[in-house]
């Protein structure tokens, strides 16, 4: 058959499991690169603040989301980091792990991913 392709997500929001939910864990070796280890449903945060919704509703695993991955093929792999570089031209992304980003002195475990796919849907963060 063909040869699988190597899908490096960067991010957990909206975007991203939106389309890992759409990839054919047949075709595809997946790899998530999050500091957060969970999707956030953000539509129902003022749910939570008025009793209606419990706050253990507003958050999904990201491992949930890699299951199908990890069951059929063994394919799907989560890692808690950040990405610091991408170099397009050799495809692959350097990643630092989260424990090291906010200043340890260690600095972090350092990763390079190679990737055929790169998927960037690491969302904003407000300045106010």
């Amino acid at each position: 058959g063909t040869p699988r392709k190597k899908v490096v997500v960067l991010g957990s929001g909206w975007g991203a499991m939106s389309l890992i939910q759409r990839l054919d864990p047949d075709n595809v070796d997946l790899t998530v690169v999050s500091p957060r280890s969970f999707f956030f449903y953000t539509p129902l945060l003022p749910g939570c603040s008025t009793g209606t919704v419990t706050y253990t509703s507003l958050t999904e695993s990201i491992r949930w989301y890699l299951a199908p991955f990890v069951s059929l093929q063994g394919t799907g792999t989560f890692l808690q980091a950040h990405a610091t570089d991408v170099d397009f031209v050799n495809k692959k992304v350097t990643c630092m792990s989260s424990g090291g980003y906010h200043g340890t002195k260690d600095g972090g475990a350092v990763t390079e991913l190679e990737y055929d796919h790169l998927v960037v849907s690491v969302g904003a963060s407000a300045n106010t």
